[in-house]
């Protein structure tokens, strides 16, 4: 076999191993908060509770590192989330409302992580109350909530909201890639539309209060990559191909290089 050859060989061989290892990690995650008002009333707009919960998935790989401060991701910047149900990509519960990714206003929808760590949301929606308009808007660990006039958007209550650790955190992968091998599958946790509470697919999993029940310890942050998790690796038997191409490349262009040598 030629040098060339086996030089295209190699490289198609490097580039195997490149892909498995960039696969991106998913999993998925639950989440609950306390909505804390600094002005304005949550009664106003008929919330009998200032609690939200909800479920949602997060790409491993993106996650920003341990020093790069206040930073959202949007959840379109994961590959794979046309193959997530809106649902289970996200999902919060509010008083008698219940929204997922398709109900994101124009220019929202992100997770908010404080130099990697998990920090609330970037997301906003709309909904009514008693014949009114209202918007939800949180960014990170704060909140409001306006009231739609006309061309107005008037501040009704606004505050801070305190996040539960998040627990119940689970491996996930997308339809597309559950063949393929990529990613740390063991399911997802949920494929309900969003639209009807007690969904038992997941998609008002606070219905009853109280968090599934799949007997595993609730997991408090979300560790980033390289901190006791483990990464895709290419099967054993394409390092054996690797190997075997590399030594065989490398005796061949020694052979040659010898051959090339001018005879003293």
């Amino acid at each position: 076999m030629k040098t060339s050859v086996k030089i295209a060989l190699l490289a198609i061989l490097l580039g195997a191993v490149s892909s498995v290892a960039r696969a991106d990690l998913y999993e998925t995650a639950y989440f609950s908060a306390e909505l804390i008002p600094v002005t304005g009333s949550l009664s106003e707009i008929g919330m009998s509770t200032d609690m939200i919960s909800g479920n949602f998935v997060f790409d491993e790989q993106l996650i920003p590192g341990p020093d790069s401060g206040i930073q959202s991701v949007a959840f379109n910047s994961m590959p794979a989330i046309s193959e997530i149900p809106p649902s289970t990509a996200f999902q919060m519960t509010m008083g008698e409302n219940t929204f997922n990714r398709v109900n994101f206003l124009p220019g929202t929808g992100g997770i908010v992580y404080n130099n990697g760590q998990f920090d609330g949301f970037d997301v906003a929606f709309d909904f009514f109350y008693n014949g009114q308009e209202y918007r939800f808007v949180e960014q990170g660990t704060g909140f409001e909530i306006q009231l739609l006039a006309g061309n107005a958007a008037i501040i009704i209550v606004a505050g801070t909201i305190d996040f539960n650790p998040l627990f119940n955190i689970q491996p996930y992968v997308p339809s597309s890639s559950a063949s393929s091998g990529l990613g740390l599958n063991t399911g997802g946790i949920g494929t309900g539309d969003g639209n009807t509470a007690g969904d038992s697919n997941g998609s008002d999993p606070f219905s009853d209060n109280s968090p599934p029940d799949n007997n595993s310890s609730p997991t408090i942050t979300i560790n980033t990559p390289g901190n006791n998790n483990p990464s895709p690796v290419p099967e054993p038997g394409m390092f054996g191909m690797l190997a075997a191409a590399t030594i065989s490349l490398g005796a061949r262009v020694v052979i040659e290089r010898r051959r090339s040598l001018p005879a003293r």
